[in-house]
């Protein structure tokens, strides 16, 4: 997933603006070791993005995961997720999504977490101290000059909850 995305962002040539460690680990293993091995000061803020990560976790794993990305991160830090609702439809994100894109998927072996999930993960990112928003992915397309009308995510069941861990 890491080289996927590496390509698509050189594709439309984006260049960063600071600097970004890749560092591909399997969900259960010690992250945050593998993470320190590649050079991670968690005293530096932080831009975390957990995408197409939690709706596959049970709510205890997306706890831990949550505690985790805590303590590792300093005043200033920043967090993205995605979380899917009740509403989101693997079989109706198959029927739209560009095949390219999702080529690999066994659509009916999905695991998606329980919903409610990203209200949980509000909870404990506030109760860390986090200021927590949340929106749909389709109204943060939209407010961004970028349609999801044909797209899976295009009809809210799909949020991007963003939190920044307060100074």
């Amino acid at each position: 997933m890491i080289e996927f995305k590496n390509a698509v962002l050189g594709r439309h040539g984006h260049t960063l603006l600071s600097q970004r460690m890749t560092v591909p680990i399997a969900q259960c293993a010690d992250w945050f070791a593998a993470l320190a091995e590649a050079g991670f000061d968690p005293s530096e803020s932080t831009l975390w993005l957990a995408e197409g990560l939690m709706m596959y976790l049970p709510a205890e794993i997306q706890h831990a995961v949550l505690g985790q990305i805590d303590a590792g991160s300093a005043p200033g830090s920043r967090c993205y997720i995605d979380f899917v609702t009740t509403s989101f439809s693997a079989a109706g994100a198959k029927d739209t999504a560009d095949p390219y894109l999702f080529l690999n998927i066994d659509w009916d072996a999905l695991p998606l977490a329980e919903d409610g999930s990203d209200h949980r993960a509000r909870a404990q990112l506030t109760d860390f101290g986090w200021t927590v928003s949340t929106a749909a992915v389709a109204d943060v397309a939209t407010g961004s000059a970028r349609l999801l009308d044909s797209h899976p995510y295009g009809d809210g069941s799909v949020v991007l909850m963003t939190a920044q861990k307060s100074k």
